[in-house]
């Protein structure tokens, strides 16, 4: 398996092998899915951005890492930059990251409207 990085830093290695096995006689849905993959780490934001959206909406690593069904140092480590997720934990986590901004955006509209006209 060939490993290439986009200009972003992002490794293509798994969109790469996807890409394979869908030439190598693969289904319709195998190229689905490998599009879906490249899409998904294509949003991923930064590993700063993970903590923060995280921190904003006042949930812990625990919880986090409850969700999408790996361990809490496996969630620091995505948000210290360490490593990606993986594709079975991809999906799950940014499912979780959507609905966490969701909540931090909430509850940052909810203290603005307690704290009244400035």
């Amino acid at each position: 398996m060939v490993a290439m990085t986009t200009k972003s830093g992002s490794n293509m290695s798994v969109a790469l092998s996807g890409l394979t096995e869908y030439r190598q006689g693969g289904r319709p849905e195998d190229l689905r899915r490998v599009v879906e993959l490249s899409t998904l780490r294509r949003i991923l934001p930064t590993p700063d951005t993970l903590r923060r959206i995280r921190l904003d909406a006042g949930v812990a690593l625990e919880d986090v890492a409850r969700e999408v069904n790996v361990a809490r140092s496996t969630v620091s480590r995505w948000e210290r930059g360490k490593r990606t997720p993986r594709r079975e934990h991809l999906r799950v986590y940014v499912q979780v990251l959507m609905q966490l901004a969701a909540i931090a955006a909430f509850e940052e509209s909810r203290d603005e409207i307690e704290a009244g006209p400035s």
